[in-house]
């Protein structure tokens, strides 16, 4: 698949408006032409023919080539090396004779390369070949000065570029893209690669390949990082307040496993769920609704591991057998959907440890596997990202194995990457175990290292930060921050506009209205924290809302709606949901202002008796009348909350779970309880090393006339 693709004319615009400044562009050592456009290019080289150039004759080739090329592509996958050594003619300054010939070739490159546009009658691309001019003759008389004097690099310059004057054009801007930091190639995928084409000595007709975080990724930097965006809903599911439901997963798993029957390998979403209903007392219906809610996330944050991916398709076009092998609590149609979403069909065989009852680390499901193949240990190649699961434990089962690093690891990994230190350092100002691990933060890492480091072996080092690619430095440093940044950005041009708009309904306020405001935005904030009742749905009954109102009527509107606005916002920030905060505090600055309208503008109570018939009436009225608005206009606001604000694991709900099958989880439960203490460890996992290797990896680009 190419990448970056060029058709007509963009082709020829795009090479001559880079003036040879993209190395990589120009170079013909990197590229794949097609016949038909070599063969109309051809004759046009006649005047180099008999000439001998080694210096910058990609130049010439290419300006031809680009001319007349009416497609170009770029394809990133490994195939071309390129491979320098010390005689060569880049490295040649100290040896005077030779550089003389360097610089003739070049003036002869340039010549040819002009007078072929003149002849094309293409002024607008001489005109950018004569910038490249210029950056020639200027980075060669820089380098001429450890091969000749003054007068004779004067001389050899003119010759390259009349129109260059060493003190005129001084000022021009470094273009040395070979001083740009090289990073070395490793060569681990594409020892994968002839491990599966049977090229390396050993040819195994089966090839197998773990499933998570080789075949398919995940936006986190720890797979339990996608409990913590189910927060929301396991608050509204269990219709009170509790525990953090990444708390009571990770330890709701943890007993699982220590419960667990010798009978049963590994544990199933079935026995997690069962004892996190024993352990909070949670309903069933609650355990229901967050089982699918957790299977729901996985599928809808996976994304394909693309080299994993190009791994599995490689052995399938070999024509062997290809199997997936998972130590994995989901159940198998789960994972399904998720490698369908990804991708990845036809796989041969399917083999899960909690169906299977066997487990990858102690060889077991290797085994099975191979025993339900019908073949020998040593016919299979696994592939995987564990360096102790899916390698070790392979090879003591009999099996070949290769490891496939997974990319949070390199990411993570200060020996390799320096953006790992970056990593680090953002991290270094919290100082709780709990506020080391910002959620943020680590999406943010776990979507870097997946977009940097899906091929584990890509080229990595400690010497650069982003290793010399300015997209990295943009995805990465840049991106994050600006998103952050306009994120904050529009809740303060929010409250501005809010304040704004406040001023010019109100230009002053007393200090006894400010005080007042003040306390009311205090009591709906206590009254949201403390004094809030879940019911079914997810939604809860609270007094803050009462509280704006209550302002409102006392004073105005726009006091009610700072007083409710201030107030709840803070409540949802303190009680863990800032995404909500943004909303909150639109939806109740316009209940304050609804009530207050109502009251002091259609019924107009400060000049009514509080003894006159039907006052209570229209107190209540326009109570409600800001109550009833804020439940018509949150469905609306929290659709563009969850979609452009704060993006939601997914936007519906599913049903509840069988409650049958929660009566039997529930029953299996209570049974573990009696059987097994209530403790255990929680789920962990170990940091791996990649391997390097130093050599050097480029890009192949395509042309072609078509």
């Amino acid at each position: 698949m190419l990448e970056d693709e060029l058709r007509g004319n963009a082709v020829r615009d795009a090479f001559f408006q880079q003036a040879m400044t993209c190395y990589s562009f120009h170079t013909i050592w990197n590229k794949v032409i097609r016949r038909d456009l070599w063969l109309r290019c051809a004759p046009h080289y006649a005047p180099l023919a008999k000439k001998h150039i080694v210096m910058t004759e990609d130049i010439a080739f290419s300006v031809v080539l680009y001319f007349f090329a009416q497609g170009f592509g770029r394809h990133r996958g490994d195939g071309v090396f390129y491979c320098e050594h010390a005689s060569s003619s880049t490295g040649a300054a100290g040896n005077p004779a030779k550089f003389r010939k360097n610089y003739a070739d070049i003036a002869q490159v340039f010549a040819f390369a002009d007078e072929f546009l003149h002849q094309q009658g293409a002024n607008q691309a001489r005109q950018q070949l004569q910038k490249a001019r210029k950056w020639y003759a200027r980075m060669w008389a820089e380098q001429a000065r450890k091969a000749a004097n003054q007068p004779e690099i004067s001389r050899l310059t003119a010759a390259l570029c009349p129109d260059f004057s060493l003190d005129e054009d001084a000022n021009l801007p470094e273009i040395f893209w070979f001083d740009q930091p090289m990073t070395p190639w490793r060569d681990g995928t594409e020892r994968i690669k002839r491990a599966i084409l049977g090229l390396d000595g050993i040819d195994c007709p089966v090839i197998s390949l773990d499933v998570f975080d080789t075949l398919i990724l995940r936006p986190f930097r720890t797979p339990i990082d996608l409990f913590h965006t189910l927060e929301g809903k396991w608050q509204r599911a269990a219709r009170r307040n509790m525990t953090s439901f990444a708390q009571a997963r990770i330890e709701a798993e943890s007993c699982a496993r220590v419960w667990l029957p010798e009978t049963q390998a590994d544990v199933t979403m079935w026995n997690i769920y069962s004892a996190m209903m024993q352990n909070l007392g949670v309903s069933d219906d609650c355990v229901g609704q967050m089982t699918y809610n957790e299977r729901e996330a996985e599928i809808h944050f996976c994304r394909p591991r693309k080299t994993g991916v190009q791994l599995f398709h490689l052995a399938k076009a070999a024509g062997k057998r290809v199997v997936l092998t998972s130590d994995m609590y989901l159940d198998a149609d789960t994972i399904r959907r998720m490698l369908e979403k990804c991708g990845v069909r036809g796989w041969d065989g399917f083999f899960l440890s909690n169906e299977q009852n066997a487990l990858k680390w102690n060889g077991a499901l290797y085994r099975k596997m191979t025993a339900q193949l019908g073949v020998k240990p040593d016919h299979v190649l696994h592939i995987g990202d564990n360096a102790k699961i899916d390698v070790e434990a392979a090879k003591k089962a009999g099996l070949h194995a290769l490891l496939l690093p997974r990319p949070a690891d390199v990411f993570m990994d200060a020996d390799c990457t320096q953006m790992a230190n970056l990593g680090h350092g953002c991290l270094a100002g919290f100082t709780t175990a709990d506020a080391m691990q910002p959620l943020a933060l680590r999406c943010a890492q776990g979507m870097a290292a997946n977009r940097f480091f899906d091929d584990g072996y890509a080229p990595a080092t400690a010497d650069s930060a982003f290793a010399a690619y300015p997209s990295r430095l943009g995805y990465y440093a840049v991106g994050t921050h600006l998103l952050a940044l306009a994120k904050w950005l529009l809740l303060a041009v929010v409250i501005v506009v809010i304040l704004f708009g406040s001023v010019l309904y109100k230009r002053t306020f007393t200090t006894k209205e400010l005080a007042l405001t003040g306390v009311m935005a205090a009591l709906s904030l206590v009254a949201y924290l403390f004094f809030r009742v879940p019911f079914y749905g997810g939604s809860s009954f609270h007094l803050g809302n009462t509280f704006t109102a209550l302002t409102a009527l006392l004073l105005d509107g726009v006091s009610g709606g700072l007083a409710g606005a201030i107030g709840l916002a803070l409540a949802d920030i303190l009680a863990g949901d800032p995404g909500y905060a943004v909303t909150t505090f639109i939806l109740k600055f316009l209940i304050g202002i609804t009530c207050g309208a109502v009251a002091h503008k259609v019924f107009k109570l400060r000049e009514l008796d509080k003894h006159a018939p039907g006052y209570l009436v229209k107190v209540t009225a326009a109570a409600a009348s800001g109550l009833l608005l804020n439940v018509i206009t949150d469905p609306f606001l929290g659709y563009f909350r969850n979609i452009y604000i704060w993006p939601g694991v997914h936007r519906g709900t599913g049903p509840v779970q069988d409650r049958r099958w929660c009566h039997l989880c529930q029953q299996r439960s209570l049974h573990h309880l009696r059987s097994h203490p209530v403790s255990g460890p929680a789920p962990g996992s170990g940091a791996r090393r990649s391997a390097a290797q130093g050599r050097k990896k480029v890009s192949l680009s395509s042309l072609s006339d078509a």
